[in-house]
């Protein structure tokens, strides 16, 4: 093992190799970075389907067309007919409405997506929060983020005030749908740190917006975790 070792270390360095594995890194890198800005532009565009997010996150590496790179090549035999027959054969298939994307169906999708990069402080996912124009693209942010609510943003505390806005924004979106996500949300944020002293700070207005907010989970009759349910709302009103 010993003269393996020797014959590995006495052999020449191959720098080309090493100068490739170091630009796929930075490629890779680079591409890392640009499909998680495009996710937070996304969001806060409010896009109105999941697959206008998607390919916004994996065309995020595109850049657009150069002046130049549309004027024709000299000497370049043009054939219009079958350039044409290549667009449309290139156009994206129609789908009728009844198959696009309602709210549901879209939230459904976005359930099993999961960012590769999302903000590991409260102040960086404050600062995509504030920008969020209405009540679905807040919903969708906490969706997207859930899973790293309680292990990185609030792993310290819950900022004075998030709280109430989680829950006017839950509020205002739960249905059947979306119950099972919110319930998980509300689990995971009584778990952050110092949600005790979270909630010893809630407004009068934000405690009535979470008690408005616990009466209509309890309403739906298909719950099956009653008992956890009001469990929860004890740590939250308590």
């Amino acid at each position: 093992m010993y003269c393996d070792t020797v014959h590995i270390l006495n052999q020449p360095i191959d720098c080309k190799s090493l100068e490739n594995e170091l630009y796929e890194a930075i490629k890779a890198d680079e591409l890392y970075k640009l499909q998680n800005d495009a996710k937070i532009r996304a969001i806060e565009q409010r896009v109105p389907n999941y697959d206008n997010f998607k390919e916004m996150v994996n065309g995020a590496h595109l850049k657009p067309l150069e002046r130049t790179d549309m004027k024709p090549r000299i000497g370049t035999m043009w054939n219009s007919m079958s350039a044409a027959d290549t667009e449309i054969n290139n156009l994206p298939s129609f789908r009728p409405s009844s198959q696009l994307h309602t709210l549901s169906s879209m939230m459904n999708d976005l359930e099993e997506f999961e960012p590769e990069i999302i903000p590991e402080t409260n102040e960086k996912f404050l600062k995509t929060w504030r920008k969020l124009p209405d009540i679905r693209s807040k919903y969708m942010y906490l969706l997207t983020t859930r899973h790293v609510l309680r292990d990185k943003i609030f792993r310290t505390e819950i900022p004075v005030g998030i709280l109430g806005e989680f829950m006017e924004t839950f509020v205002e979106i739960i249905s059947k749908e979306t119950m099972n996500i919110i319930l998980e949300i509300l689990t995971i944020l009584s778990e952050c740190g110092r949600f005790k002293l979270s909630t010893t700070f809630m407004s009068n207005e934000e405690r009535k917006t979470c008690r408005k907010l616990f009466g209509k989970l309890l309403e739906f009759k298909d719950i099956e975790i009653n008992i956890s349910l009001i469990d929860l709302k004890s740590k939250y009103l308590n």
